[in-house]
């Protein structure tokens, strides 16, 4: 499971080095960090004004708890849903 967060493109500002960038598949780019290779965003041409930012690489990511889950068609059947968050099959947009 990986927390998400999203914000309007135009927001987000990588504030040191370069993150290299992968096209995981057609319309999708993912951006990781060149150095240990952790993932850092998840953008598409379905949604062209948003960017995804994984939750933990964020400074301080426990001011990010998550509010909903997402994509729980595709969840891993040892990943519990989280019953008190809001609920989507795919995606909440």
């Amino acid at each position: 499971m990986v927390a998400w967060l999203t914000f309007d493109r135009g927001q987000v500002e990588f504030l040191s080095g370069s993150p290299r960038t992968y096209q995981s598949s057609q319309g999708v780019v993912r951006q990781f960090c060149g150095t240990c290779g952790s993932q850092l965003s998840y953008e598409s041409i379905a949604s062209p004004t948003t960017i995804d930012i994984t939750t933990a690489s964020m400074d301080d990511p426990n001011l990010f708890p998550p509010t909903l889950e997402v994509w729980l068609e595709h969840r891993v059947s040892w990943q519990p849903a989280n019953q008190t968050r809001m609920q989507y099959s795919r995606s909440s947009g």
